[in-house]
């Protein structure tokens, strides 16, 4: 492939020419992160679509099919010919919404599983310099199958809990826990899908940080093995060289209001054959995972990513991302799923540490913590939030 060319697929393996080199910075770590959360919400959004429209019909039908039965939603089930008819017309409501679905989640998941493969690979190519030619594998398709065992799932849960007691028990209520249980099933697939395109994506730039930095090495191996016994010495030092400058990896990469758990990792680097350290967290109190990583997720809905890290870069870019994190956490920055108790502990415990941050941002958290809340913001992006106090 000449150089310059764009990055194309061999199945089953992806060849891989990279071209150029830049430094990994705030606004180029920013510019990936929104490409592949654009992904991941799209991915989302279409493994699922046809399975949440189906079922959010089912409900509609069952609905009716009730008032049919009983006069309206708010009169009480009763056991008798119009019940057992009711459960018929929901068990074939429920069977119809779930028909074929789970080949179709399984088949879409795959499909954007592999894309967010191909997206990591660009990604990675647009930092490293110039190797040889690369051969990454394709993701093996784990989330797929696990987004077609989620409606599988979810249809068998929802007609075992569909039963003539619960409704008579529950009215209508009883109903809508049937259709809620089904509807668990689409957010299930949601989560597959995000949990595969993250880790597709992450995956492949480590991936090709470490085959760029292998490529490096063989190629100075292959120089040893030609050398005549004379050039031994002489060679074995070009070797040595050679591997010192070929130590490339990954820097984690966490959104500015991510848990205080993956914050913890923003800065971390992975060097080829590495491993992320497991056990990290801003909190005090002991973290969700203990594991070493390969690479990000660190949970479910998790959106860390890594970006391609060269030893020769220098320590400015993973400081500016611990800086970043360490800021995020003395201003009280968060998701709704992360309680604010928790952000205040992270914070008082941070500064106890020693934050490290400019006075006037160490003040501001001083105060949020003397008056035991943070301050409301506006959410802001990588690029925007590295120019803030």
């Amino acid at each position: 492939m000449p150089p310059g060319a764009p990055l194309r697929a061999v199945a089953p393996w992806r060849e891989v020419r990279l071209v150029g080199s830049v430094r990994p910075t705030l606004e180029l770590a920013d510019e990936q992160a929104e490409a592949t959360i654009r992904l991941e919400l799209e991915a989302a959004r279409e493994s699922a679509g046809a399975l949440e429209r189906r079922v959010n019909a089912a409900r509609r039908e069952i609905l009716a099919s009730y008032v049919a039965a009983f006069g309206s939603t708010e009169e009480p089930a009763r056991f008798g010919p119009e019940l057992e008819g009711l459960l018929r017309g929901a068990e074939g409501s429920i069977r119809q919404a779930f028909d074929g679905q789970a080949g179709l989640a399984s088949q879409l998941t795959d499909r954007y599983v592999r894309e967010a493969h191909q997206l990591g690979v660009d990604h990675a190519a647009a930092v490293l310099e110039d190797v040889n030619t690369l051969e990454v594998p394709d993701p093996e398709g784990l989330e797929a199958a696990a987004a077609g065992e989620a409606v599988t799932r979810g249809r068998d849960d929802a007609l075992r809990l569909l039963s003539g007691p619960l409704v008579v028990a529950g009215g209508v209520a009883g109903l809508l826990a049937v259709v809620g249980r089904a509807n668990r099933a689409v957010a299930e697939v949601k989560a597959a899908t995000r949990t595969g395109v993250n880790r597709a994506h992450n995956l492949a730039v480590s991936e090709v940080a470490s085959e760029a930095s292998v490529g490096r090495v063989w190629i100075a191996e292959r120089d040893v093995s030609l050398t005549d016994p004379t050039g031994v010495k002489r060679a074995r030092g070009v070797r040595e060289a050679d591997v010192s400058e070929a130590r490339v990896g990954v820097v984690w990469i966490a959104e500015r209001d991510g848990c205080v758990e993956c914050l913890a990792y923003a800065g971390e680097v992975a060097y080829a054959g590495e491993e992320f350290p497991g056990g990290l967290t801003m909190d005090t109190k002991k973290p969700r995972n203990t594991r070493p990583l390969p690479s990000p997720p660190l949970h479910p809905n998790c959106r860390c990513s890594v970006i391609p890290y060269r030893e020769t870069d220098g320590a400015a870019f993973p400081d500016a991302l611990k800086r970043e994190a360490r800021r995020s956490v003395a201003k009280g920055w968060r998701v709704e799923s992360e309680s604010e108790a928790v952000r205040l502990r992270a914070a008082e415990s941070l500064l106890q540490r020693g934050a490290d941050l400019p006075q006037s941002v160490q003040d501001q958290a001083e105060r949020s913590l003397a008056r035991g809340s943070f301050p409301e913001r506006r959410r802001r992006a990588w690029r925007e939030a590295s120019t803030s106090s």
